[in-house]
């Protein structure tokens, strides 16, 4: 029981302070028609290179990167691993974007 409160905790801590971080933030990306059709074919892209893959499962995090290359920005993630593979592909089709780690 003690474990699950001192993991409730910690969970507690590390969404506060991720939301205190979103409360500075001063842009929100929204993505266009065309970010939708290009993390479409980014999608495909990955699909032809590495075999078949769910596209509602990738879908949301490649938007995300597509619309951070709007500001050939960086999008801050505790996934970083994952959202590399789809930065280093889409940075192959011309977009300007990287992947960091965040942790708290």
């Amino acid at each position: 029981m003690e474990f699950q409160r001192q993991t409730s905790r910690r969970l507690y801590e590390e969404h506060a302070a991720t939301l205190e971080l979103l409360g500075r933030v001063e842009r929100v990306l929204t993505p266009t028609g065309g970010d939708w059709a290009r993390a479409g074919r980014l999608i495909a892209r990955y699909s032809q290179l590495h075999g078949g893959l769910k596209p509602r499962d990738h879908l949301a995090d490649v938007l995300i990167l597509v619309s951070a290359a709007h500001l050939s920005g960086v999008v801050l993630t505790a996934n970083s691993r994952h959202f590399e593979v789809w930065a280093n592909l889409a940075q192959k089709s011309g977009l300007t974007v990287g992947v960091e780690r965040y942790s708290s």
